[in-house]
């Protein structure tokens, strides 16, 4: 089966995932699975929907910075929780964001070695934070909030 586009775990990958030594010979019989990426035949990573219910097959994980960002969508996609992606997600998947509440802060994390300028979109909009390799931030949230 041909890979499919525009899907919900597909948006912040540029490429398809570095995922090594995948399982060969899996493919997709019952023409519901969107396959998301694939090896010739081989089906690397597919969604499938069935009841209420949500599937993701993934052959192999390989970690690097897009295939977490690849994982934390799937994860999303399959707790039908696609909106939560929209804040405290920074721009650049080589770096993540955490939230809390409590204290009104929020901290990005550079998981580089190198500078990096990105962008997190919070319930306040974007906020834009550079970052050395290895850096940390620490933001505050605006006091309404």
């Amino acid at each position: 089966a041909l890979p499919v586009e525009g899907h919900f775990i597909q948006a912040d990958t540029q490429n398809a995932p570095a995922f090594h030594n995948h399982v060969r010979d899996v493919h997709a019989l019952d023409g519901r699975t969107q396959v998301l990426f694939a090896d010739g035949n081989d089906v690397i990573m597919s969604a499938n929907g069935f009841g209420k219910g949500r599937a993701v097959y993934l052959s192999c994980f390989q970690y690097a910075s897009e295939n977490a960002r690849l994982l934390y969508r799937a994860l999303l996609y399959l707790a039908a929780s696609q909106e939560k992606a929209d804040v405290f997600l920074p721009e650049d998947a080589r770096c993540e964001c955490a939230y809390y509440p409590q204290s009104g802060r929020f901290v990005v994390i550079n998981n580089s070695t190198d500078k990096v300028d990105t962008r997190v979109a919070t319930p306040w909009g974007m906020r834009a934070v550079s970052l050395a390799g290895e850096g940390i931030a620490i933001e505050d949230a605006p006091r309404e909030a």
